[in-house]
């Protein structure tokens, strides 16, 4: 199996009223998307009792969750849901709820 790892610069949008431009990581090998702490207010997150492990078996301490993020391209936006955390390689990764989407980015 190949895993493979790109970046990408996106704009992230939240509620309609914040948005980001930022590089995000889009890893193959990642099931969710996730985005660091403190990238996005608080006021737009939401609790979640859900769990996150890493590749190496470390669970990843999340406590957060978008439910309401969309990525804007080309005019369109792609709802994602992001967990957030504070251990990451990257700012924002993109997995494969992000790569199944129906219109990839080029």
């Amino acid at each position: 199996m190949v895993f493979q790892k790109r970046y990408t610069e996106i704009t992230l949008v939240v509620h309609k009223e914040f948005s980001l431009t930022i590089v995000a990581l889009v890893d193959s090998s990642a099931n969710m998307n996730c985005i660091q702490e403190g990238l996005i207010p608080s006021k737009y997150y939401e609790s979640t009792i859900d769990r996150l492990t890493q590749a190496n078996g470390d669970r990843l301490k999340i406590s957060n969750k978008l439910t309401r993020a969309y990525i804007h391209n080309n005019g369109i936006n792609f709802k994602i849901p992001f967990f957030l955390t504070n251990k990451l390689s990257a700012k924002v990764i993109l997995g494969n709820l992000f790569l199944a989407l129906p219109y990839p980015f080029s």
